[in-house]
């Protein structure tokens, strides 16, 4: 069923949700774990959607301060060196450009460099307020990047859809109290259920008609 939503506000994940970097981010994580005896199993359901240091903190507990920051660092640059691909996902280029001149955010659990590399990439500009793992203590899923996006843009979270793809940043879109639709690029459907939507495909935006602000549309089968 076709059906529309009239946010405020959109803030957007980055990988995995507009770019996809998929190949870059596992073949980065999978290399460090064999460096360091982590098996694969173990790394590969924390790898999206988590700022690294995060993700070493759970595979690697005993590296902790300036060396988990060092590894942390080595992981990202590996995702962003000149030979990773990176490319749109279907219908991303499109939704980015029908946000010109909109109040939207791109909220990342990479660091800056990564998002530059990945944006310069695929081609995308960079968005009126962008979050990286460099700009908060906390990331994904805790509520702290989207709630510092929408205080930048200055919109109520309340007001604001979160489009992303990992059962992280959907808990973080949660709990700063925004809507968030999830699309399955990245997990299956039955692990994006905590989302207030789950579609296979990103939604379009537009304008409504009515306000003169942000209209989403989702719900469309895909061709």
């Amino acid at each position: 069923m076709v059906f529309d939503l009239t946010p405020v506000a959109l803030l957007l994940d980055l990988d995995g949700t507009l770019l996809d970097s998929t190949t870059a981010v596992e073949a980065a994580w999978l290399s460090l774990a064999g460096r360091r005896g982590v098996a694969a199993e173990v790394v590969r359901p924390l790898m999206h959607g988590v700022p690294a240091r995060q993700v070493l903190a759970q595979i690697l507990p005993d590296v902790a301060g300036p060396e988990r920051e060092e590894l942390a660092e080595e992981v990202l640059a590996d995702m962003a060196r000149a030979d990773a691909p990176v490319s749109w996902l279907p219908g991303a280029q499109e939704l980015v450009d029908a946000l010109d001149g909109r109040p939207w955010a791109v909220v990342t659990s990479g660091n800056r460099l990564l998002a530059a590399s990945s944006m310069r990439k695929a081609g995308m500009a960079r968005p009126p307020v962008m979050i990286t793992s460099d700009d908060v203590t906390m990331g994904k899923p805790d509520p702290e990047p989207y709630l510092r996006a929408a205080a930048l843009l200055g919109v109520d979270p309340a007001d604001c859809l979160v489009i992303e793809d990992a059962p992280a940043g959907i808990a973080a879109g949660r709990a700063a109290g925004a809507t968030v639709l999830a699309v399955g690029h990245t997990y299956p459907a039955t692990e994006l259920g905590a989302a207030s939507y789950v579609e296979a495909r990103l939604p379009i935006v537009g304008r409504d008609p009515s306000t003169g602000g942000l209209r989403v549309t989702a719900g469309r089968t895909a061709p």
